[in-house]
């Protein structure tokens, strides 16, 4: 967990300067404290699924951009003691690979704890997510419209909308994948199209 730490520390200050925004109005943009955001850049406080995700969201980076190490080997082995958990209050997730293919894809694995739900909204247009259950059920997909999955089942959905996971019988666990169809830079401001030239807008 203390190399998570340090590198969201460094990964978030480079972000939030090549975006050219003070911690203030970070802290404002992912709804978090000042004192939050500092202590986070300092590697002081550890974080949790939920912090990363508003900062990424608030930064219009992949998940992965604050979390994880850039510069891949030409082969990437992960094996099951690899890797760190980022621990949240429903879903506990660990980097499995990251592909820029085009835009990126990010491949987690997952642990679903019951007992609560984990609400998301929108994320930026044409992100879409892929759920392949290993162990127990998961509610997951659009609020208005999810599935219940069982181990072996892959769910896919467009995660441009509202949207859930719950694990209603007991814990979880399965691999999580999310396709952002554009590859981020700072160049412009955070958002670039990827190889593709059709590529849609994201807005967050």
């Amino acid at each position: 967990m203390f190399d998570v730490v340090k590198r969201l520390a460094t990964n978030v200050q480079v972000a939030r300067a090549q975006l050219g925004l003070s911690q203030a109005e970070l802290a404002r943009r992912a709804g978090l404290s000042k004192a939050s955001v500092s202590q986070l850049e300092s590697g002081r406080i550890n974080p949790t699924v939920e912090t990363v995700w508003a900062l990424a969201q608030a930064l219009n980076r992949p998940f992965s951009d604050l979390t994880g190490e850039l510069d891949l080997p030409p082969v990437s082995h992960t094996r099951p003691t690899d890797g760190e958990w980022v621990p949240g209050e429903v879903i506990t997730s660990r980097l499995l690979h990251r592909m820029d293919a085009p835009g990126v894809v990010e491949v987690y694995d997952v642990r679903l704890e019951p007992g609560r739900v984990h609400r998301s909204d929108a994320h930026r247009r044409g992100l879409t997510e892929q759920l392949i259950v290993h162990a127990g059920q998961v509610r997951v997909g659009p609020t208005d419209a999810p599935v219940l999955a069982t181990a072996g089942d892959s769910v896919v959905f467009t995660a441009d909308v509202p949207h859930l996971y719950e694990a209603p019988d007991g814990p979880a666990r399965g691999v999580l994948l999310m396709h952002y169809p554009v590859r981020l830079t700072a160049e412009s401001g955070g958002r670039t199209p990827a190889a593709a030239s059709t590529a849609p807008e994201d807005p967050t």
